[in-house]
């Protein structure tokens, strides 16, 4: 297995081109949104203020800036959200649009777990399920702070997402991911206002999708005209 396997372009020094940078962290492939691809209707929490809120906070691309839909954890600053596709993605990045680095609710952690049937309990977590990447939400992600201001909001005052890059070699087929929550600057509450994916949908249809097809020519014109030439060869044969 290359080293490459758990590098993002965040992991190297920034002396290295731009372009090594961008075939670590993203491999070749489509880079699109994948939100269409998640099951909201089973999206879970643990230890959400409101446990409807896990789903509200997965929102499409267009809502992302809707402050007034958020979700807080309950009893403390850690939450636990669970979220399952309709089929295997490879996952290039996670988008988060939590408070900005000043803000006493924001989490400095988040780990994930990938392909869990059920989310783990806390108690799981703490006898040392390892996740699949441990993220330090302390401060921004360098690669996204060009055009935004120290609280992360670009021209005209609004905040925005976070792209965080995911090491995308163990994320190559993924079905569920689930998020560990927490470590706020507060240390009394966490909050998110919107959760998100980018990869590449891995849909088994795909490969239907780009069989070549048979041109015309070549395929069902072909027997007519082949037979044609036989007729024509047994016509000379007879005496």
């Amino acid at each position: 297995m290359s080293c490459q396997d758990d590098l993002t372009a965040v992991d190297l020094s920034s002396g290295v081109a731009v372009d090594v940078l961008e075939r670590v962290s993203a491999g070749s492939g489509r880079d699109e949104n994948l939100w269409s691809f998640i099951d909201i209707n089973n999206i879970t929490g643990t230890n959400l203020e409101d446990p409807e809120k896990a789903q509200k906070i997965v929102k499409t691309w267009d809502e992302r800036h809707n402050m007034e839909i958020f979700c807080d954890s309950g009893v403390d600053d850690q939450m636990i959200i669970h979220i399952p596709f309709i089929h295997s993605l490879r996952l290039r990045s996670l988008l988060l649009l939590p408070p900005p680095v000043t803000n006493s609710y924001r989490p400095t952690r988040i780990r994930l777990y990938t392909n869990l049937a059920q989310p783990p309990s806390f108690s799981d977590i703490e006898d040392g399920l390892t996740p699949i990447q441990d993220l330090n939400l302390s401060q921004s992600p360098s690669l996204w702070q060009a055009g935004v201001d120290s609280e992360g909001r670009a021209e005209g005052g609004r905040r925005e997402v976070e792209e965080w890059p995911l090491k995308v070699q163990k994320m190559a087929s993924v079905w569920s991911v689930t998020l560990m929550i927490s470590d706020s600057e507060g240390g009394d509450k966490s909050r998110l206002f919107y959760i998100g994916f980018k990869g590449e949908s891995r849909n088994p249809r795909a490969a239907e999708t780009n069989t070549p097809a048979v041109p015309a020519a070549q395929g069902a014109d072909a027997p007519v005209e082949q037979l044609a030439e036989k007729q024509g060869a047994g016509h000379s044969a007879v005496r």
